[in-house]
């Protein structure tokens, strides 16, 4: 089978797994602003144009191993039965909201729309396996007053989801089966990829 996007699986959130790829995602005209760390090493910041550049590149490089792709942008969308946008249950925590379709939620969507568009118009040279990040409820969090502090704020968040996935560190996981409860609906943000592209959460939660 030809190699493709795919939803990762909960099994598969180890450092083991293959090679991580994790994205602290941005949007910006001007600024650096998206978060990107591998397997090791320290995170750097880059553009929205530079991020998918180096996404581009990695997806076509041959390589053996999967990569798994981690964006900390939500990557599935819920909806009640009158059709109206409502929160996933990843979207809250201890009484905040964080919903996907307003604020941050909605810009970083748009992001991994154009990242992921951009990697299925390219040959691809191995499976890329997906799976949704989320800080917002971190300690890495707020509104910052300079450059400089944003891109502390996402090296952070890069570091906080790689530490979840090798360690569990103030980590919640999410399965796509839980992130919603009927009557609402879940589907893919990506139809253009696949229908039942739904990938788990790993939601990072204040550090006790």
């Amino acid at each position: 089978m030809a190699p493709r996007i795919i939803a990762g699986q909960v099994a598969d959130i180890n450092e083991d797994a293959g090679q991580w790829l994790i994205v602290d995602m941005g949007f910006s005209s001007t600024k650096r602003s998206c978060g990107v760390g591998n397997d090791a090493g320290e995170p750097y910041v880059v553009t929205f144009s530079g991020l998918v550049t180096l996404a581009t590149q990695e997806v076509q490089r041959a390589d053996s191993r999967p990569l798994n792709l981690l964006l900390e942008a939500p990557l599935s969308v819920a909806f009640q039965q009158n059709g109206n946008p409502t929160r996933r249950i990843c979207d809250t925590y201890d009484g905040q909201h964080r919903d996907w379709y307003v604020n941050a939620g909605a810009t970083t969507l748009i992001a991994a729309s154009y990242l992921l568009r951009a990697l299925h118009a390219c040959q691809i040279q191995r499976d890329v396996r997906l799976f949704e990040g989320f800080v917002s409820f971190g300690r890495h969090q707020g509104r910052t007053r300079n450059n400089a502090e944003r891109i502390a704020a996402h090296r952070a968040d890069v570091l906080a989801l790689r530490n979840a996935v090798w360690y569990g560190a103030n980590a919640q996981i999410f399965d796509p089966g839980e992130l919603v409860q009927h009557p609402n609906r879940i589907e893919s943000a990506f139809h253009f990829l696949d229908e039942d592209l739904i990938p788990p959460v790993i939601r990072i939660n204040p550090a006790p």
